[in-house]
């Protein structure tokens, strides 16, 4: 017993002093901050912890997570120097947010669209199949909610939730069906969505909603101000509180007095409008960066929380005063009891109950020795008739005023009669940010980490409440990576998603759907596109899983393996011609040889080679086609013999690379995209293997990079970038335009093409998984000889091993490829003739494409499914 309530002391200390000592958000809000420096004393103080139980701990896991999560979210982002630029540059670059971080009125056209091709959504649109996951993922984080309801009729509630990325959604019936509202600005986040007391069903769609933007809770995306609306939240404009691209702002929540009294944390102020949010003074000074956050508020009685202390106003906030004053970041859940009385929660977990005629707080019941708000990141309490509900990564309630704590919503849910106490209770998606009542004594909602939750227990002593889904149809999910197979039709994905594991969609209980893969945070994906039962899921810092025959009835997949000195988030490629060897970054560039869907994975991995690129630091970045693998660490190197040897591609001048891209014919055409916010250097050219550069960035805004993709084999020059606001497109000489509509301004980490479908998939981090038609006929690139020309191919299925193709009559010297999904060429040649026969016996069963290639003309490709056995 002594030996445990060491250990629980330790972890205490350890949380508290971590954030006291080192907080990484806080730092980096300052005028002379470093990303660099900043990156560099984190991860020393980390593993400097020589306690081997305190590192094994999960409070210790999850701290070293969230600070690896800002980690990537910042790397591409700052300068050179290690300076922070502000989050919403890329908004006001684009046009998306005028010079005041105003919203541009957006039915004037921002951007050429050269593309009239619609993006669309491919899911999922509701969450997937548990697959025998307890505490299975859902479709994303959600930071706030909503209700206006109906008078006599709960199905007809209007729902609203806000995402930190994926902005706001609304539902008219109860959360039965959802559609997004703010996809203008769907990266920004949003903290606080709130409309006055007065609001009704009967008059909400002519009373104001406000919204309060950012995500305070993460506290790295910063705020675009204030935003409003007066039709029901179909439409949001920005208020008279906005920012310029100078004021790096982090809104908290708002008090909602009436239709035009508003008050809203700021950081430094607590801002105060009387006319609908035309303007905003000043109402209260803190005098320093106090980062007001949560609120709670009764009549004339408000509390705000901030970074460091807690301040009380019983007069509306005319006047103000400090109860709680702290000088290390300690943020507090705070919350109004329905006795009437003010409660907080701090980072240890003490709940302090307020006495407002004395102005005092008193210690409330003890502390929860599992309570875990992840440095501030996820706190939530609520204190209702005799019931407390205490949340941060998991729920626990109290009957008893604190004394003794129950893990009612678990996050870490085990449906086994065996297992201890403390992992029953029942499933709710861990890191909770939100929670407030409903109708019933006590039900009540419940944002988290995975969406919007219903909860209702049966009397404050209910230790098992009933939990009802309710963002079911909220596409907000973030994703990392995505993988593809040969034929879209059959819908075989897996993607991998922050704090959402993985989604695998494929056959299962006889119909294809999506289900869930377990990875906690799954940061890479790959599928072998000969035999798509055989899938890869990767888990941060380089952990790794696979299934032989799909994760259908295997969530866990079958055993797990480590790739050394891997990233947070780290890459993972299969081979475009040869799908047994897959290429990992860690500490360099491992060639993983996996024969067969029952090979050990451990034990391939184990036997991986390391090609030593000497790209050095962490592997961020592999791109490969045939025996071309380029890869990107401190530095990026490029290898045309499969990693037998290794040239540098220089930085092009006063830029670093983030991405790479070659033409798999011609190995030294190289592409690439630079990082950070240099107007008009965004991705450039090379002929000579990455020695000169020329840019060739006309026509894109001054917006990041996250990925250049070459449509290969084409016999012309296409690309696509993958940005933080969608995606673009060049064809040849011509200028970048943005491409296709409907694609929500949000980050897009992955672009990869699925050549035997010609559509162009894009893995969103918000807005889920998209897709959009880009065969060259679309867009704009065939000619009008090509379209009135024939290619026929016979038989097709190819069943014997050899199929016949006939073009037209008047051209008689051509070159042909066959290529597959990912364009990695199987098979090319030539033909003499207007006519001949190919063999293909060698090939794999499935899909793929032929193409001629016929000089100064652009001839389409046709597909082919060899069937040879």
């Amino acid at each position: 017993m002594k030996k445990l309530l060491l250990l629980l002391l330790l972890l205490l200390i350890f949380q508290v002093n971590l954030f006291s000592q080192i907080d990484y958000r806080q730092k980096s809000t300052s005028s002379d901050a470093n990303y660099f420096e900043i990156v560099k004393n984190t991860r020393s103080y980390f593993k400097s912890s020589n306690n081997k139980r305190v590192k094994k701990s999960r409070k210790f896991k999850k701290q070293k997570k969230h600070f690896e999560r800002w980690a990537y979210y910042w790397k591409d982002r700052v300068a050179k120097d290690g300076s922070f630029p502000s989050e919403t540059l890329g908004y006001y670059n684009a046009g998306i947010l005028d010079a005041a971080g105003k919203i541009v009125n957006q039915k004037k056209s921002r951007r050429q669209k050269l593309s009239a091709e619609t993006w669309v959504n491919i899911g999922p649109q509701k969450i997937p199949e548990a697959n025998g996951y307890p505490n299975f993922p859902q479709l994303g984080r959600l930071n706030t909610f909503l209700r206006i309801k109906h008078p006599s009729d709960r199905a007809q509630d209007v729902l609203f939730v806000g995402a930190p990325s994926g902005g706001i959604w609304k539902s008219t019936n109860n959360g039965t069906t959802w559609s997004p509202k703010l996809d203008v600005v769907a990266g920004i986040g949003v903290t606080d969505i709130k409309t006055a007391s007065t609001t009704t069903f009967a008059n909400y769609t002519i009373k104001p909603i406000y919204v309060s933007t950012g995500d305070y809770d993460a506290g790295q995306i910063k705020s675009i101000g204030v935003l409003k609306s007066t039709d029901g939240g179909e439409t949001f404009t920005s208020t008279g509180l906005s920012h310029t691209l100078s004021e790096r702002k982090r809104l908290g929540e708002m008090v909602v007095f009436d239709d035009n009294t508003v008050l809203v944390g700021e950081n430094q102020y607590i801002k105060k409008t009387v006319d609908g949010g035309a303007n905003w003074t000043n109402l209260y000074d803190s005098g320093t960066n106090a980062s007001f956050g949560r609120v709670a508020f009764s009549g004339t009685n408000i509390m705000y929380s901030g970074a460091f202390d807690v301040f009380f106003s019983s007069d509306s906030g005319v006047n103000w005063t400090i109860p709680i004053v702290s000088n290390d970041s300690n943020k507090h859940a705070v919350t109004v009891g329905s006795d009437g009385d003010f409660y907080v929660q701090n980072l240890t977990g003490q709940i302090k109950k307020y006495n407002i005629g004395a102005g005092t707080f008193s210690n409330v019941g003890t502390v929860s020795a599992e309570y875990d708000p992840q440095g501030g990141f996820n706190q939530a309490l609520l204190v209702r008739n005799g019931l407390i509900v205490s949340a941060d990564v998991n729920g626990r309630t109290s009957s008893d005023n604190g004394v003794t704590w129950y893990r009612s919503l678990n996050g870490y849910f085990q449906n086994d009669d065996g297992l201890p106490v403390e992992d029953h209770g029942v499933f709710v998606h861990s890191d909770h940010h939100g929670l407030g009542m409903l109708d019933g004594q006590y039900e009540f909602w419940n944002v988290n980490d995975g969406g919007l939750n219903f909860v209702t227990y049966s009397s404050a002593n209910d230790e098992t409440p009933t939990n009802e889904y309710k963002s079911n149809g909220v596409i907000n999910s973030q994703l990392y990576d995505v993988a593809i197979t040969p034929n879209a039709s059959t819908g075989n994905y897996i993607m991998a998603l922050q704090d959402n594991d993985g989604f695998s969609r494929e056959m299962h209980n006889g119909s294809m759907q999506w289900i869930a893969a377990a990875a906690g945070d799954g940061v890479c994906a790959v599928i072998n596109y000969n035999n798509p039962s055989i899938r890869y899921l990767g888990s941060q810092k380089g952990g790794l899983t696979k299934v032989g025959n799909g994760f259908s009835g295997n969530v866990f997949g079958n055993g797990d393996a480590q790739i050394n000195g891997a990233d947070f988030v780290w890459p993972l490629e299969i081979h475009t011609t040869d799908p047994t060897i897959l290429y990992a970054g860690g500490d360099d560039v491992y060639k993983i040889t996996d024969p067969n869907a029952g090979a050990n994975l451990a034990t391939s991995v184990a036997s991986a080679t390391n090609l030593n690129s000497g790209a050095g630091g962490m592997i961020q970045k592999i791109t490969t086609h045939g025996s071309g693998i380029a890869a990107i660490g401190d530095s990026a190197k490029l290898s045309v013999n499969s990693g037998t040897s290794w040239t540098t591609i220089a930085n092009p001048a006063g830029v670093t690379i983030n991405s790479v891209d070659f033409n798999q014919s011609t190995m030294n055409i190289i592409y690439c995209t630079v990082s950070g916010y240099t107007d008009g250097s965004k991705i450039f050219k090379s002929t000579d293997s990455g020695a000169t550069w020329t840019n060739i960035s006309t026509g894109l805004p001054n917006v990041l990079m996250k990925e250049v993709v070459l449509k290969q084999n084409q016999g012309t020059e296409i690309l696509f970038a993958g940005t933080e606001l969608g995606v673009y497109f060049k064809n040849g000489d011509k200028d970048w335009s943005i491409l296709g509509q409907t694609l929500p301004n949000v980050i897009v980490n992955d672009i990869d093409i699925n050549y035997t479908e010609d559509k162009l998939v894009a893995a969103t981090f918000g807005r889920g998984l998209w897709h959009i038609n880009i065969a060259n006929s679309t867009l704009g690139i065939e000619d009008k000889e090509v379209l009135n020309s024939k290619l026929n191919i016979f038989p097709n299925p190819v069943i014997k091993g050899k199929f016949k193709f006939k073009v037209n009559d008047k051209y008689s010297n051509f070159k042909y490829k066959i290529f597959n999904v990912l364009g990695g060429v199987v098979l090319e040649g030539e033909s003499n003739s207007s006519k001949g026969e190919v063999n293909v016996r060698n090939l794999n069963n499935g899909i793929y494409m032929f193409k001629t290639y016929i000089e100064g003309v652009n001839s389409p490709s046709v597909k082919i499914i060899v069937s040879n056995k």
